[in-house]
């Protein structure tokens, strides 16, 4: 019997889909290369941090070259794989822009290098040309979920902020999602999956961790709380902040399907009638995002 093949948002998660690997990707596109240089920005221990590098080299996000011979020393520079993580970055950072910044808004500006205009991002379909919204997309089938082996089980940071030097809005998007199951359920939730027993049979999760997460949601106003009469049959509603958090899981769906084996080749069929990952672009002059065409500038001294 064939297996069946996995969820690509699952493989995905299943890759990068903890706040330490999400953190060190980050402080990539930042560019550190070196152990010391994801220290100085990451309150992070060291043999976690080369835990996670090791992870990252053999899963093919980085690939790791010698600088020094005695003693042996290495860089740690991004694959096509690793470079295609952009986009989600950047995703992430204009929802932490959005609902995070605060009344002193964004510490950070991105500037798109092709027109030279501040980056404003929106993923569109890569058909029409049109922006994706939640209500114009109707889901594939899911395919199987990823269950990680005992020495992928890491815990989730308790507060992301804290264990970074960088003030940025990644890391303030990242304090509401850093966690393989709080991404698992949003996706769902995304999907239209809004029920607590929907949610609790497409990802086989336990009811304390879909308690948990749903209450972390719910007080983080991603999702509001509906109620049910029956055991399990509690519904919620995205929220405008949840809703807009599709980009980036959009993103993170269409990186697994490119990148992460075994993985079930579908899309989502936009209102269009086309079958799109999305692609996300530059509100301004529709060219694609991409780390190797975008800067940053800092807004604060």
């Amino acid at each position: 019997m064939d297996r069946p093949q996995t969820d690509p948002f699952d493989a995905a998660i299943d890759e990068i889909g903890d706040g330490w690997s999400f953190l060190v990707t980050r402080e990539a596109f930042f560019g550190a290369r070196r152990f010391e240089a994801f220290r100085e920005q990451l309150d992070i221990p060291r043999a976690r941090l080369s835990e996670r590098l090791r992870h990252l080299v053999e899963i093919g996000v980085f690939e790791r070259t010698p600088y020094e011979e005695r003693p042996p020393r290495y860089e740690y520079r991004y694959t096509p794989k690793g470079l295609a993580l952009y986009p989600i970055a950047v995703a992430l950072m204009q929802w932490g822009d959005c609902w995070r910044s605060g009344a002193s808004g964004p510490p950070v500006r991105l500037v798109h290098g092709p027109c030279g205009r501040r980056l404003r991002a929106a993923m569109c379909c890569t058909d029409c040309g049109d922006p994706l919204g939640v209500d114009s997309l109707e889901w594939p089938e899911r395919g199987a979920p990823v269950r990680p082996g005992p020495g992928r089980r890491w815990r989730r940071i308790a507060s992301v902020v804290d264990v970074s030097r960088r003030v940025d809005s990644v890391g303030r998007a990242l304090e509401v999602m850093g966690d393989r199951w709080t991404m698992l359920v949003m996706h769902e939730a995304l999907r239209g999956n809004l029920r607590f027993g929907e949610l609790q049979d497409a990802l086989g999760i336990a009811s304390n961790v879909l308690t948990d997460r749903l209450e972390r949601l719910a007080a983080e106003g991603l999702l509001e709380r509906l109620g049910g009469v029956a055991r399990g049959s509690e519904g919620y509603a995205l929220t405008r902040a949840g809703g807009d958090m599709l980009p980036a899981l959009l993103g993170v769906r269409a990186w697994g399907v490119r990148w992460c084996k075994g993985t079930r080749r579908t899309a989502p069929r936009h209102d269009c009638g086309a079958r799109t990952h999305g692609a996300l672009v530059c509100r301004d002059c529709g060219g694609a995002v991409e780390a190797r065409g975008t800067r940053y500038e800092s807004l604060r001294a």
